[in-house]
């Protein structure tokens, strides 16, 4: 059971990693300062990736809390299922407190656009990345 833990542990870094990139990646395409619609869609494209990647996360602990349910059932004691999702959350938790320094930062930017549409747009895309949903709608 440790492999398949070690496997999910894996797995949501490298989720947690994606999200980072593509949040950076909007950072320094516009310098943290949003002026264009380029740029709004540059912001909006990393406010997806990471809002599709935290539903994906919620799945796999799910995933891995089912496989742990059915593996007491079967006879593996409950402090070995314990153990493993301590461990998942002790691993997990520091990456993605990482990840929410970039966030803060997506969050944060400026907008020093001509058009007060683009500052009315990031601001409801800011409201909804708040909330609960796969992605940003327009």
């Amino acid at each position: 059971m440790i492999v398949t833990v070690l496997i999910f542990i894996g797995v949501a870094i490298i989720m947690h990693i994606i999200s980072v990139r593509k949040m950076n990646e909007a950072i320094n395409e516009t310098n943290g300062i949003i002026r264009t619609y380029h740029h709004l869609n540059v912001v909006k494209e990393a406010i997806n990736v990471n809002m599709k990647l935290a539903i994906l996360y919620m799945v796999l602990f799910g995933i891995l809390v089912v496989l742990l349910i059915i593996k007491v059932m079967d006879g593996m004691p409950m402090t070995g299922a314990a153990l493993a999702l301590f461990l998942f959350g002790v691993i997990t938790f520091p990456v993605s407190l990482h990840g929410k320094k970039y966030e803060n930062k997506i969050r944060n930017m400026k907008v020093e656009a001509d058009d007060p549409q683009i500052a009315a747009k990031y601001q409801d895309y800011l409201k909804q990345w708040s909330g609960a949903a796969f992605q940003l709608r327009d």
